[in-house]
């Protein structure tokens, strides 16, 4: 414990500022490159969510999901396949689920949480991991793939189409079932 004569008034001190900058000097190599991800990545997955939603309706059309009636409008479903991301595979088999336990149009937590793993996570998953391989090429430092070159298989799982049943692809959650 400190006797009251050797401790310093803190109010009576000024602040060097040089001492301030020093001290937030060593985060921010840090925080541009993370900076430079959150903004890449934005539009990364704005594209995504265009590349996806305006692909599959395309790959369902052409295995037989929508079809034109005469009379002008469209039918939905009826396909023996469709093509989805495989990415989108755990939230849809979780909306799927869902839906086959409580009915097609029920609002529960499992739902919810489906929608969310099958709309949000695999744009926000593949933009983050290209937009970390840009931004570590453009800063010239070495890209690391992380272990088991999980960020590789999240970037082809992410681009890649697969077949499924039709009413295991996301498309059917957004054309038949609402």
């Amino acid at each position: 414990m400190e006797r009251p004569e050797n401790r310093k008034d803190v109010a009576s001190e000024e602040i060097d500022p040089v001492l301030i900058y020093r001290g937030f000097a060593p985060c921010w190599p840090r925080l541009i490159p993370i900076l430079c991800v959150l903004v890449v990545m934005v539009p990364l997955a704005v594209a995504y969510f265009i590349y996806s939603f305006e692909l599959s309706m395309y790959l369902y059309q052409r295995t037989g999901g929508i079809t034109s009636q005469a009379n002008g409008w469209s039918h939905f479903g009826g396909a023996p396949y469709a093509w989805t991301i495989p990415l989108e595979l755990p939230g849809t088999i979780l909306l799927r689920m869902t839906q086959h336990a409580h009915g097609n149009h029920v609002q529960n937590g499992a739902t919810f949480f489906g929608a969310i793993l099958a709309f949000f996570m695999p744009p926000l998953l593949t933009a983050y991991c290209i937009s970390r391989m840009l931004v570590d090429s453009i800063w010239r430092r070495r890209f690391c793939w992380g272990r088991w070159y999980w960020r590789a298989v999240v970037i082809v799982l992410g681009l890649s189409w697969i077949p499924v049943g039709e009413e295991w692809a996301f498309v059917y959650q957004y054309t038949v079932v609402y």
